[in-house]
């Protein structure tokens, strides 16, 4: 669950305002005693959203219930920093995950989408047809997990493709 839900907000949470309102499958009633075993009573998450897509996610436990607003801003500070030390040890200096995902082609295909143009401007600007343009759309699309053209033009704006 907390894998999931860093993926959807920028803002860091605790595992108990995580579970508050929510269903939880079999596994994650099962996982969560079995840490409570351990002693384990609450933990912090902060996700870490990256230039290009790349998500981090940073991790405290504690044997209390994270409250206290001066140690959930000490956790949210440490964990940064920890994060931030651990890619650099590990050689993550820049953000590479996503980039490699889209081919010259479709980057060319959606800097025309931006631009306004038909899958029939499109193929006659890049000498191609309108249905492989329209094929490079649709294949953006996917990667990027979104519905229309003008999301996935958006997006590869965001992800600094353009």
């Amino acid at each position: 669950m907390v894998p999931t839900i860093a993926r959807l907000t920028a803002q860091p949470f605790t595992w108990r305002e995580a579970v508050l309102g929510r269903e939880q499958a079999s596994e994650q009633v099962v996982f969560n005693q079995w840490i409570a075993r351990l002693g384990i009573v609450d933990g912090f998450a902060v996700p870490l959203h990256y230039p290009g897509g790349d998500i981090g996610l940073c991790v405290s436990l504690a044997d209390h219930p994270i409250e206290d607003a001066n140690e959930k801003r000490s956790l949210h500070f440490a964990s940064i920093y920890a994060h931030e030390r651990c890619r650099a040890l590990g050689g993550l200096t820049e953000t590479t995950s996503v980039k490699s995902l889209l081919t010259p082609r479709e980057i060319e295909c959606l800097r025309w989408v931006l631009k306004g143009k038909s899958d029939t401007d499109i193929g006659g600007i890049l000498g191609i047809s309108p249905n492989t343009v329209h094929f490079h759309v649709e294949k953006v699309k996917s990667k990027l997990g979104v519905k229309t053209r003008t999301q996935a033009a958006t997006t590869i704006v965001t992800l600094g493709y353009l």
